[in-house]
């Protein structure tokens, strides 16, 4: 989702408007401009107290351990019949595992933003447009049938999450961030509830999206990174700004306060509007904001706080270059069924390391 121009090595000093890498469109090289990045790898001073000054290497763990279940986890899970019915969406209302997952990334994508040494206007403007291009690459752009190609998508969605919350971020301070989150949260709740119908068939997101997307939808009727429910999306990248600002001022104990009270709020909330992913409810923002800073806040912790980081590195080298292996399966396809799937993530990590080993960090 630096200290040094190489994710290798450590503690070298930046000023927040050096640029500390090559951006990889493609080229080789080192850090991007902030997609997991800190000005400042930290230095344990007294207990607790975490001072910045270098990389968050939590940061690149967590985006490799959401990956790693894109990479095929889930199905090695699956064959193997451990916690299957985890490892799929819900049919509507409700959450699993595999529910989490998406918007742990919309949330990462939240976190870099503070963290990024280069922000502008124009470089988010840039950023937004290649990665909502990129989602139409995927979703078969080139294939030139226009008349079939689904707008919408998981890259799509995140850089429209992406565009809105930097933009707040240049200008807004955190009490407005928050106040923007719960207008967000609670405007969408008003759109949506008139109806009172949240039902697959009957919802008004699913309304808008057959009225602007028309047929192109991903799940008939809706579609599952639709027009509407996008905009409490916007609140799930913002809640990963916010939160990195509690990493920044040392305040761990104060955002995992808040992890719980996320979980509090949202499980409330869905008495009035269930958890449902593909509607993107508020209670779902917040049940899997909760999720997201908890997880956080211990791999922080244990990775930058107590150091213990050997565990950590396999993750770390899927995180660096999750950019790269999401697109390129894809792109190419790497699945397989079976226990096959444990050698088919085995080469998809080697592939990973040697890019790591070569320097070689995919950026947009």
């Amino acid at each position: 989702m630096l200290g040094s121009a190489d994710p290798t090595h450590e503690r070298k000093h930046l000023d927040r408007g050096q640029s500390h890498s090559r951006v990889l469109g493609s080229s080789r090289g080192t850090r991007s401009d902030g997609s997991n990045t800190l000005c400042c790898l930290f230095h344990i001073g007294v207990v607790g107290r975490v001072h910045l000054t270098g990389r968050i290497e939590s940061i690149d763990a967590l985006r490799g351990f959401n990956m790693l279940w894109i990479m095929g986890l889930d199905s090695l899970l699956i064959s193997l019949n451990i916690f299957p019915g985890q490892m799929i969406h819900s049919d509507w209302n409700g959450l699993t595992f595999y529910d989490t997952i998406f918007p742990l990334f919309v949330f990462i994508a939240g976190l870099s933003i503070p963290l990024s040494a280069r922000l502008s206007f124009r470089h988010v403007v840039k950023r937004s447009m290649v990665l909502f291009f990129l989602g139409l690459v995927l979703n078969g752009l080139f294939n030139l049938d226009f008349e079939h190609l689904r707008v919408m998508g998981v890259l799509q969605r995140i850089s429209i999450c992406y565009f809105f919350s930097a933009i707040v971020y240049l200008k807004a301070d955190r009490k407005r961030q928050y106040l923007i989150i719960a207008s967000l949260l609670v405007g969408y709740h008003f759109i949506m509830a008139p109806l009172g119908d949240f039902t697959q068939e009957g919802n008004f997101a699913g309304y808008v999206d057959r009225l602007i997307l028309k047929r192109n939808l991903y799940s008939g009727n809706i579609d599952n990174e639709g027009v509407l429910s996008t905009v409490p999306s916007i609140s799930t990248c913002l809640l990963g700004v916010v939160s990195v600002g509690f990493l920044k001022e040392s305040k761990l104990r104060t955002l995992t306060i808040q992890g719980f009270l996320y979980l509090v709020f949202g499980f409330g909330w869905s008495v009035l509007f269930p958890v449902n992913k593909i509607l993107w409810s508020p209670s779902y923002v917040l049940v899997n904001a909760g999720l997201n800073v908890l997880l956080l806040c211990a791999f922080f912790f244990l990775i930058d706080v107590k150091r213990l980081r050997v565990w950590a590195f396999p993750l770390r080298v899927i995180g660096l270059n999750s950019t790269a292996i999401y697109v390129a399966q894809a792109l190419f396809g790497f699945w397989a069924w079976s226990l096959w799937i444990g050698w088919v993530i085995l080469i998809k990590w080697l592939f990973l390391f040697y890019l790591y080993r070569s320097k070689i960090f995919v950026r947009i």
